[in-house]
């Protein structure tokens, strides 16, 4: 049944028997025929701001580098990244609060500002965000077989919308009236991070040719990345303020945005290519072995991250949390160890 011109189905059954001859009716049914209210109910709407602008970034950064030897060069670095006009998604028909949280958080009633629609879910732009990062590097130039190069990074990124440095998250702001109050680490805010690259090639020239063949002919190159984990929103189990497009993200009281953390990040990559011989002096086949993750370490890159709060005003603060997060794994997108091997014929 089509009520208002739009896609949109109802469906209505009637049981009843007025009128209808050696018909009982179930009992309960209304008599025939009964009055039944077909209004649809109020819609849930998404739209874009009128004033939606693209986002810009503006970017500066100074290195300074030192040469230690031949071989080896030392760099020092400062960056720094602002995120101008980012977007996110606020809920625009939520108007005249009917309290507030003990932390200030509006709570909002059915009062809609647009009474025909249930949520408006604005795509708005406006959002700000913050990167700086000190960086120190170490390259090793080839030499004797080994080539290395070393970085490590310290840094803090901030946003006061859960969509920020272009990390799309598709979460809405928790309190419409006020933006700061999403201030905190970014989805993508990973403290420290190291990572290292190196290539090891040695040639071995002793007495014993057979000794020598076998200790000559082998590069191992090594890849390691060592990170803090991914932050997490720490969320509590009902949803406190009354937006029910928050309600995935809404949290206990005075719980600042992404303060929680997986366990941090160790992977390391391993490719061993052992040239089996020389023929014709350019072409060289190959034997390959690859290893993704070798250690198998458990990169976990989701945790559990809900708490149970209080929603009896009568037994304590609303929003306050009776029982924890458990912060136990829950999933991780990054790969277990993988083993390949393989031949290869280069010339």
């Amino acid at each position: 049944m089509n009520l208002d011109g739009s896609n949109r189905i109802r469906n209505a059954s009637i049981s009843g028997c007025k009128g209808v001859p050696r018909c009982t009716p179930p009992i309960g049914a209304p008599a025939f025929p009964a009055i039944v209210s077909l209004a649809p109910a109020a819609q849930d709407v998404t739209t874009l701001a009128p004033t939606y602008k693209n986002a810009s970034s503006v970017n500066a950064s100074l290195q300074i580098s030192r040469e230690l030897s031949r071989n080896d060069v030392v760099s020092m670095g400062y960056v720094t990244t602002g995120g101008r006009h980012l977007v996110f998604l606020r809920n625009m028909n939520l108007i005249n609060p009917a309290s507030f949280l003990a932390d200030g958080r509006p709570v909002f009633a059915a009062t809609r500002l647009y009474p025909q629609f249930n949520n408006i879910t604005l795509q708005d732009t406006g959002a700000n965000s913050s990167y700086n990062a000190l960086l120190l590097t170490w390259q090793h130039r080839l030499l004797r077989g080994l080539e290395v190069n070393a970085s490590y990074t310290f840094s803090h990124t901030l946003s006061d919308a859960p969509e920020a440095n272009s990390f799309e998250q598709n979460l809405p702001i928790e309190d419409t009236t006020n933006r700061v109050r999403d201030h905190g680490n970014s989805s993508v805010d990973r403290p420290q991070a190291f990572t290292l690259s190196a290539v090891l090639e040695p040639q071995v020239k002793l007495k014993n040719r057979v000794i020598t063949k076998l200790l000559s002919d082998n590069m191992f190159a090594i890849l390691g990345n060592f990170s803090s984990g991914d932050a997490q929103n720490i969320v509590a189990n009902t949803t406190l303020n009354g937006d029910s497009i928050t309600s995935s993200v809404t949290r206990p009281l005075f719980v600042g945005r992404n303060t929680a953390r997986t366990p941090n990040i160790y992977q390391v990559d391993l490719r061993y290519t052992r040239t089996i011989a020389r023929v014709w002096e350019r072409v060289t086949p190959q034997f390959i072995v690859e290893a993704n993750n070798l250690f198998n370490h458990p990169n976990v890159t989701s945790i559990n991250a809900t708490a149970t709060v209080n929603n009896d005003p009568t037994k304590g603060l609303v929003g306050s949390i009776t029982k924890p997060p458990t912060l136990v794994p829950t999933s991780t997108v990054l790969e277990g160890r993988i083993v390949q091997f393989g031949v290869g014929l280069r010339w």
